[in-house]
C-alpha cells in the first residue's frame, strides 16, 4: 500500500481551491483521511520569503 493508511499522518491544507475540488473532497471522504485546514497565509509576514528575495539577486 503506498502511503500507509490516513491513521498514520495529519493532513493539514489552505483554502486554496485544488484543496476543495469535488475529486479531492471525495477522494478524502472514501480513503478516510481527515484534514485540517490551514489559515491564509501572507508572504510579507513568513521570514522565509524575505531570504527567497535576496537569494534571487
Amino acid at each position: 500500500e503506498v502511503g500507509g493508511s490516513a491513521r498514520d499522518f495529519s493532513l493539514v491544507e489552505d483554502g486554496n481551491r485544488i484543496h476543495i475540488s469535488a475529486y479531492n473532497c471525495q477522494f478524502k471522504l472514501n480513503n478516510n483521511i481527515i484534514t485540517s485546514d490551514w489559515p491564509g497565509y501572507s508572504p510579507d509576514l513568513n521570514p522565509i520569503e524575505n531570504l527567497w528575495c535576496t537569494l534571487k539577486r
